[in-house]
């Protein structure tokens, strides 16, 4: 499977985004930018997106519509959605954990720690196959 790459801000999170009068005006914090699969991207932004919600399904689908609406996804792309959303968890975990044993008193390090592990719990219960239909399906495949 071939995905289409790009270079990607790698670290789509409410933290990293300028707003003002209810219109995001700005993206700041580039450290995390990469050429990689552009679907990543997309799961990054839904990983810290559905954090403190009860159906992420339903919360990553709003998304993924969203998105799709400004730049089309492609089958491949939206099949491997699910999987992509809890590896991007685990690395925001991983780091914390790393970078909080290098710096123990930046409490931002670990800012996202907690709610991640909490999705991370919620989305395993999701089946697959009805996570790839949600997404086929919110965007008209």
């Amino acid at each position: 499977m071939e995905l289409r790459k790009s270079i990607i801000h790698n670290d789509a999170n409410d933290w990293n985004f300028l707003a003002q009068n209810g219109q995001i005006t700005g993206i700041i914090d580039f450290g995390d930018i990469i050429y990689s699969a552009l679907i990543n991207e997309l799961a990054v932004s839904i990983s810290y997106n559905i954090f403190y919600k009860d159906n992420p399904l339903h919360w990553a689908s709003i998304i993924v519509k969203a998105y799709h609406k400004k730049l089309a996804l492609q089958t491949e792309e939206v099949d491997i959605l699910y999987y992509l959303i809890p590896v991007r968890l685990c690395i925001s975990v991983i780091h914390s954990a790393y970078n909080r044993k290098l710096n123990p008193k930046n409490e931002y390090i670990s800012v996202n720690e907690k709610p991640a592990f909490e999705i991370l719990r919620k989305w395993k219960k999701i089946n697959p196959d009805e996570a790839k239909k949600t997404f086929r399906s919110c965007i008209g495949l």
